[in-house]
């Protein structure tokens, strides 16, 4: 009947605004000399962090899942987290401690706000069985060893064409060995 959610993609996504609106809420704090200006300090520190631990996809379980830019090496260091990486519980827990310090302060809380409902989704996609699984790089199609030379002789030489079989402008008299 009706194919189920992949809430993991919808808790990164979240995520990732979350520390968007966290070091937008820093910089008010700090611009603006709020009292519990270590909140905006939290936010700017905390937030390039979780960015970067965000930043790449998980792999879907159905249909094709596009990296992002730059993932690959990024990816490699959240695989090699291992259980940090993968777990979606430990993310919940995580996402959980980092709103609390948010609501300290006016101009964070909407971000703790966006960061609780980020780790109530992690919890639902991780009760759901779901785990972080990098997306393999595609692979490049792989070079033809074999040369288009045969025996020395080029086979589009003076006709036209180049090597890749594409129609070029007419040969010239000088290409020809005329």
């Amino acid at each position: 009947m009706g194919k189920a959610t992949e809430w993991s993609l919808w808790a990164n996504f979240m995520a990732l605004s979350s520390c968007a609106m966290l070091v937008l809420g820093g910089i008010i704090v700090l611009s603006m000399s709020f009292p519990n200006f270590w909140t905006g300090i939290y936010g700017l520190a905390v937030s390039p962090f979780i960015y970067v631990y965000e930043w790449p996809r998980g792999k879907m379980k159905r249909g094709r899942t596009f990296p992002r830019r730059f993932q690959g090496k990024i990816s490699n260091m959240v695989s090699n987290m291992g259980f940090f990486g993968s777990n979606y519980y430990f993310r919940f827990v995580l996402y959980l401690l980092v709103s609390v310090p948010c609501f300290f302060e006016l101009a964070t809380t909407y971000a703790g706000f966006f960061f609780l409902c980020t780790s109530s989704v992690y919890l639902l996609s991780a009760v759901r069985g779901e785990k972080w699984v990098p997306i393999k790089a595609p692979r490049k199609p792989e070079l033809i060893a074999k040369s288009t030379q045969q025996n020395g002789i080029l086979p589009f030489a003076g006709m036209g064409m180049d090597r890749k079989g594409s129609i070029n402008a007419a040969p010239s008299m000088a290409s020809a060995g005329v």
